[in-house]
C-alpha cells in the first residue's frame, strides 16, 4: 500500500498600506483625481459599489490627488467621485479582477455637485501599476471557450495550456516559465495550498463554481515569496442580491458511440458528470434578510466514468509459448545453461534449443502458475500486438462540494469563509493491463478538505488589515487490486512475509 496523509494549517495577518497593495484573492482600484487643466484635486470622496451585492467602500484622495481602494472582491463596480465645486463623476461596469490593480483616473468638471458626469467604463488591457506577467480567465471565457471532455473531469485549470510559457506534461504536472514541476504556488480564495506537492487538481471545485483564475508566470510580488516558478490563483464565486443557479449534466454512452477500431463489438462505456450551483443573499423568513449584507454560493458536482472504447493493442504470449513451444518465434531461443567460452575468440557462445522447443522440465513451476493467470490473445494468429488492451484507467469517480459565504459586519469590517470537499476514488494503472487475476491496476482513493476564513478591516483610508486562517488536508491511498490474494502460497514462492 502506498498512502499519503497530509494536514497543514496556516494563519497570516498582513497590514496593507498605501498604493502598492496586492491581495491574492482580491483586486483594487487606484488612480488620480484632477480637473480639466490636469491639476490634482485633493480630498475627493470616492465610493465604489459592487453591482452584484450592493456593498459600498469609500476613501478620499490624498493631497497629491492619489487614491487607492484595496481589498475589493472581484466583480463589476460603479465608481462615484464627489467634492464641492465640481460635478459628480460616475462610471459603471468597472471590472475588478483577482490579484489585479485597475487604474481609473478621474477628471472632474467644474459645476454643482448635484450635476452628474457619467463616463463609460473602460477596462484597460494593460496593467500599468504592476510588473507582473500573467493572464486572467473569468466566467465568461469559461462559457465561451471549449473545455476538454475527453473522458476526464472538467477542470478550469485546463485553460492554463493556452497561456505562453506553460508546458503541461501530464495530468498532475505542469511547468511554468521553465520551472520544475510542483514548484508553482496554488491559491484558493487567497489561501495557499500548503500540502506538498501542491496541485489544484487535488481539490478541483466545479468549473461552474469558479469566478476567475489567474496565472502569474513572471515578476510576481513579494507576497508570493515561496513560489519557485508560477502562481495560480483561483477565486470561487460569491452570492449576490439576485438568486441565481445552474443545473447541468454531461453524458457519454456507448449506445451513442461507434465500436473501436480493433474490437468486433463495442466495449461498455459510461460517462456522467452532473451537478448544480445556487447563490444569493441569505434569507430566513421573518428572521433575517441578508440583502446588501450576507451572501452564500454553493456548488455540487458528481462525476462517474466506467470503461471506454478499447483502441490499443498490446502483446501477451500465445498459448504454445506458455508450454515452451517457440517454433513461431523468428529468432533462436538459447539454452542459458550452455554458456561456454570460445577458446579462439574468448567470446561467450551458447547453444540454441532444438526447433526452439524448451523442454517442459526447464519451465519454472512458479512461471507456469503465473502463465495460467494470463488470458488468451484476441488475435492468436499474431505473436505481437495480439491483445486488445483494457483502459489504463477504467473507473473514475469524483464527488465535490463547495460553499462560500460573505458577510459585511460594518462598512469597515467584512468576513469571508469557504469550504471545499473532494472524494475521488479511481482504478488506474501506469500502463495497459490485462483482464482477470493478472490485472495490474491500482485502486486509488483521494480525499481532500479545504477550509478558509478571512477578515478585512479598513483601519483608515490608507490602511487595510487582511487576516486569513486556513486548513487544507489530503489523504491519498493507493492499493493494488491484487492485494491480499495470498500470492506467495498460490504461486509456490517461499520466504515471503
Amino acid at each position: 500500500m502506498n498512502s499519503k496523509s497530509c494536514f497543514c494549517a496556516a494563519i497570516a495577518a498582513v497590514l496593507l498600506c498605501g498604493v502598492a497593495v496586492g491581495q491574492i484573492d482580491r483586486g483594487s482600484i487606484t488612480g488620480l483625481t484632477s480637473d480639466a487643466t490636469r491639476s490634482v484635486v485633493p480630498n475627493v470622496e470616492i465610493t465604489v459599489r459592487n453591482e452584484g451585492t450592493g456593498i459600498t467602500t469609500s476613501t478620499r484622495s490624498t493631497t497629491e490627488g492619489n487614491y487607492n481602494i484595496p481589498g475589493l472582491p472581484i466583480g463589476l463596480y460603479t465608481v462615484t467621485a464627489t467634492v464641492p465645486g465640481f460635478k459628480m463623476f460616475k462610471t459603471s461596469g468597472m471590472r475588478v479582477q483577482v490579484s489585479t490593480t485597475t487604474r481609473l483616473d478621474i477628471a472632474l468638471e467644474v459645476g454643482s455637485v448635484t450635476e452628474t458626469v457619467t463616463v463609460e467604463a473602460f477596462n484597460p488591457l494593460l496593467q500599468t501599476d504592476s510588473a507582473e506577467v500573467g493572464s486572467t480567465i473569468n466566467t465568461e471565457r469559461f462559457l465561451e471557450l471549449p473545455l476538454s471532455l475527453g473522458g476526464d473531469i472538467r477542470n478550469a485549470s485546463d485553460f492554463i495550456r493556452l497561456q505562453p510559457g506553460v508546458a503541461v506534461s501530464s495530468t498532475w504536472e505542469k511547468h511554468i516559465a521553465g520551472g520544475m514541476s510542483f514548484s508553482d504556488a496554488v491559491y484558493y480564495d487567497g489561501a495557499a495550498l500548503s500540502v506538498t506537492p501542491a496541485n489544484d487538481k487535488q481539490y478541483n471545485p466545479s468549473v461552474d463554481a469558479i469566478e476567475e483564475f489567474k496565472l502569474i508566470s513572471g515578476n510576481s510580488s513579494a507576497e508570493y515569496g515561496h513560489a519557485l516558478s508560477g502562481i495560480t490563483s483561483f477565486t470561487l464565486k460569491s452570492g449576490t442580491n439576485q438568486l441565481h443557479g445552474t443545473l447541468f449534466e454531461f453524458l457519454r454512452n456507448d449506445k451513442l458511440d461507434a465500436r473501436g477500431f480493433f474490437g468486433s463489438t463495442k466495449a461498455a462505456s459510461r460517462l456522467n458528470e452532473y451537478g448544480a450551483t445556487l447563490g444569493g443573499p441569505v434569507y430566513i423568513p421573518r428572521l433575517y434578510n441578508g440583502r446588501n449584507k450576507t451572501f452564500v454560493f454553493g456548488s455540487f458536482f458528481s462525476f462517474r466514468r466506467r470503461g471506454g472504447q478499447l483502441n490499443n493493442l498490446s502483446t501477451i504470449p500465445v498459448p504454445e509459448f506458455l508450454t515452451g513451444d517457440f517454433r513461431r518465434w523468428p529468432d533462436p531461443i538459447f539454452d542459458p545453461r550452455s554458456n561456454q567460452t570460445d577458446p579462439a575468440t574468448g567470446r561467450t557462445i551458447r547453444t540454441g534449443f532444438p526447433n526452439n522447443m524448451v523442454p517442459a522440465t526447464r519451465l519454472s513451476p512458479v512461471s507456469r502458475k503465473i502463465a495460467a493467470l494470463l488470458p488468451s490473445p484476441h488475435l492468436p494468429d499474431q505473436i505481437t500486438s495480439n491483445y486488445i488492451s483494457p483502459l489504463v484507467s477504467p473507473l473514475q469517480d469524483d464527488d465535490n462540494f463547495s460553499i462560500k459565504m460573505d458577510h459585511q459586519i460594518s462598512p469597515n469590517h467584512k468576513v469571508f469563509g469557504s469550504f471545499i470537499f473532494t472524494n475521488r476514488p479511481a482504478i488506474k494503472g501506469a500502463a495497459p493491463s490485462v483482464q482477470g487475476e493478472a490485472e495490474s491496476h491500482n485502486l486509488q482513493n483521494l480525499n481532500s478538505r479545504f477550509f478558509r476564513l478571512s477578515e478585512d478591516w479598513t483601519v483608515s483610508s490608507r490602511t487595510v488589515n487582511h487576516f486569513v486562517a486556513y486548513v487544507n488536508w489530503i489523504v491519498d491511498f493507493n492499493n493494488s487490486l491484487s492485494k491480499g490474494g495470498n500470492w506467495g502460497q498460490r504461486l509456490g514462492i517461499t520466504g515471503l512475509q
